[in-house]
């Protein structure tokens, strides 16, 4: 289940780490999980948030398929925006600050454990990077780089077909809003049990397109765990998220912008610090 929480707080930057999400049973048959968070405030500030996930995966003999599902909402509403707008609601569009939902699967064969051919689909939706759709599939092989008691690395190569939908609402007149990309991507996954009570892991995703060398996206999630003491654990998320091309942004007319804010950004981060005391 931690796996799938993990995937709810990087889903608003609008790439998820399928490593992370990745259900390895290991004997046959179905195994899944399943997480639901409903939040509500109300009074000097309205608050609504909810974030959910499914993650399903089924194992026979040398083949395995897994799906996921995440998505997560949020919108708030405070006194400067009733003030501003009387009859404005909770749920209109710009008090939202997460809209995100990802669907993924993905099917492995077994040729040995040390070498698995991926095949996967993909669809997403992200507001605030102003996705209508991205949805992707492809196929290539998983390797073990080492596989070891106390750490594993795996390296991933694939090609595969991507159709991404832009909000026509909010790009430029001339952005392109609807196209359909080969790219390949690589990544490779590691993880450590680095000391004892100490684990580290990290992925890296880099993602060219076959058409051009200016159109890349390069994504990081790095995660440490630390048992500080027998009660006391100390959980650290690094996430970087980069897209070489991001879409120009439709401005009003005569509006003076700086040049940044003429795009969406390039680069989005975040750092999640988690601590937890058993008593």
């Amino acid at each position: 289940m931690s796996v799938l929480i993990a995937a709810l707080t990087c889903l608003a930057m609008g790439q998820v780490n399928t490593e992370r999400l990745r259900l390895s049973p290991e004997g046959e048959g179905v195994t899944g999980s399943v997480t639901l968070a409903l939040t509500g405030l109300t009074g000097n500030v309205d608050y609504f948030e909810t974030a959910g996930s499914v993650g399903v995966a089924q194992r026979w003999g040398d083949n395995l398929l897994f799906g996921v599902i995440t998505s997560k909402y949020a919108t708030k509403r405070k006194r400067a925006d009733r003030l501003a707008e009387p009859e404005g609601s909770l749920f209109d569009r710009d008090r939202r600050y997460t809209n995100a939902h990802l669907a993924a699967a993905r099917y492995n064969r077994f040729f040995t454990e040390e070498v698995i051919g991926e095949v996967f689909v993909q669809a997403e939706y992200n507001q605030f990077l102003l996705l209508d759709l991205r949805a992707l599939v492809g196929a290539g092989p998983r390797l073990a780089v080492f596989d070891q008691e106390h750490a594993q690395g795996w390296v991933g190569v694939a090609a595969m077909a991507e159709l991404e939908r832009l909000d026509p609402e909010e790009i430029a007149p001339d952005e392109q809003e609807q196209r359909l990309t080969p790219r390949a991507t690589a990544y490779l996954t590691l993880s450590a049990q680095v000391a004892e009570g100490t684990s580290l892991s990290t992925t890296s995703y880099y993602q060219p397109s076959l058409l051009g060398p200016g159109d890349y996206r390069v994504y990081n999630d790095t995660q440490l765990g630390l048992q500080v003491s027998e009660r006391l654990t100390w959980e650290i998320l690094v996430t970087l998220r980069h897209d070489a091309s991001p879409p120009r942004l439709a401005l009003a007319e005569g509006e003076d912008v700086p040049l940044r804010e003429q795009t969406l950004r390039s680069t989005d981060g975040q750092i999640v610090n988690k601590l937890s005391l058993k008593f």
